[in-house]
This record gives structure tokens, sequence and C-alpha cells, in this order.
């Protein structure tokens, strides 16, 4: 459907946020969420996809990142107190390799 474009990568980022929410308290499978930049990022890639621009395997899917996996700028835990507090300034390998493959 996105490759038909009768689903914008901006609608994948809302239904995977709104299930998250639905689902959270019980699930308790996120320590840290970032909406803001997940929609950002749609947008980006939103316009990518209405400019016909190359697409990767993995465009627009949203993908979590399990929290020992660090994010440059995202606070990564690896669900410790003594971590609790932690912002990496670089990408693990296997981030980067997600975000050049949108």
């Amino acid at each position: 459907k996105l490759q038909n474009k009768e689903l914008s990568v901006t609608d994948l980022v809302d239904q995977a946020f709104t299930r998250i929410s639905e689902t959270e308290d019980r699930v308790k499978a996120f320590i840290t969420l970032d909406e803001e930049g997940a929609r950002s990022s749609a947008k980006v890639l939103d316009d990518k996809l209405a400019a016909g621009d190359t697409r990767g395997l993995l465009f627009g899917l949203p993908v979590g990142i399990k929290d020992n996996i660090v994010t440059e700028g995202l606070r990564t835990t690896c669900a410790s107190q003594f971590l609790s507090n932690f912002t990496p300034v670089y990408d693990a390998t296997v981030v980067g390799k997600l975000r050049a493959s949108d």
C-alpha cells in the first residue's frame, strides 16, 4: 500500500503510536519513545515518496530499537538505573544501517 501511495509513512507512524498507546500499559515493551523524531522522519520520507525517489527495502517501516543499542541523541538506558540519564553521542552500527536503508 505504501508503494501504491494508498498509505503514507505518516499513516504508518500514526498507527504504530496508536497501537503502542493502546497496549503499552500491559506490555511494557518501551522505555523511551521518540514520537517527535518518528513524525519528523515520516514527513521527510513522505516527501521522498511524493517525489518518486529511490526507496530501500525497509522504506517507511516503523521500527523499535532495543534499549541496549545506542541511538545518538536518544536516551539509552539498558534498563539500568546506573544509565538512566545516558544519551549516546553516536549510533550503533545497526542503527546507522537502519537509518541509511530508509
